[in-house]
């Protein structure tokens, strides 16, 4: 859920101020509090510019973002994402996003480096629906992602840094008789329809297979609330649910809450 919200957070960068977006093949680096990175096309509200750059400065939990080329113009991102707000580090290569009545987007590569956690994503092409009329786009997108969405990851890789709580890694581990090195990730594949979820990903690790989840997800605009009710978590024939929830919970924050078989995450 996190990547989720990370990847809606790049997609709505300017989402305060503008109400259509495409980027085409964005390369961006970010090292706090700076970032730059250059598009080879940006559109908004059916004006497009070829060869923009594109500057990143943040301001306690405020991104400031000005556009440099054939548009010249200062934007800012509030309310982003905590594993945006935590990175030291961003690198992404090959973005590409598009927003208006429908959300699409798609990443060759990407890293997300904070104190706590490297995230490594590889491939990711994203769809969903937008719904509503509000003044947040982010509301739009999260309530339309939640009832429809398609997302596909062909390689996703979490390191946890020193002082994360391990114990979901470990049980599976356990379960797999495998080292945390051996683990990896692959060929995610994360279905939304009316509500209901299905995933499904590739687990390599001393003994390999793949695992799935069932459930459904809503967003409550008044609240700002993503509310998760997970069915099951299988590895083959094995039910890990009752694990992925003990991992969970020792990872309650003020925006994260857990009480099986809920997940409630808060985007305020």
């Amino acid at each position: 859920m996190k990547f989720l919200l990370s990847m809606l957070f790049v997609s709505g960068l300017s989402y305060a101020q503008v109400n259509q977006v495409e980027i085409k093949n964005f390369n961006f680096s970010y090292k706090a509090p700076l970032g730059e990175g250059m598009a080879e096309s940006f559109s908004y509200q059916q004006q497009k510019m070829n060869q923009q750059k594109v500057f990143v400065e943040k301001f306690a939990e405020v991104f400031k973002i000005k556009l440099e080329g054939h548009e010249n113009q200062d934007l800012e991102f509030k309310g982003a994402p905590q594993l945006v707000q935590d990175a030291d580090v961003i690198n992404l290569n090959g973005f590409n996003v598009g927003l208006s009545d429908q959300v699409s987007l798609s990443l060759t590569q990407g890293e997300f480096v904070s104190p706590h956690e490297k995230l490594s994503l590889k491939n990711v092409i994203l769809s969903c629906d937008r719904i509503g009329q509000t003044a947040q786009i982010l509301d739009e997108v999260l309530s339309g992602c939640l009832q429809r969405m398609s997302l596909k990851v062909s390689g996703f890789a979490s390191e946890p840094e020193k002082g994360l709580d391990y114990s979901f890694m470990e049980s599976l581990n356990s379960t797999f008789s495998a080292s945390a090195s051996s683990l990896s990730i692959k060929n995610v594949d994360l279905k939304i329809n009316a509500g209901k979820f299905q995933l499904k990903a590739d687990v390599k690790a001393q003994v390999s297979g793949t695992a799935t989840a069932t459930g459904t997800a809503k967003y409550d605009l008044p609240s700002k609330k993503i509310t998760v009710k997970v069915s099951e978590v299988k590895f083959g024939f094995l039910d890990l649910t009752a694990q992925v929830f003990e991992a969970l919970k020792k990872q309650e924050s003020d925006s994260l809450k857990v009480s099986k078989p809920y997940i409630y995450i808060s985007i305020n």
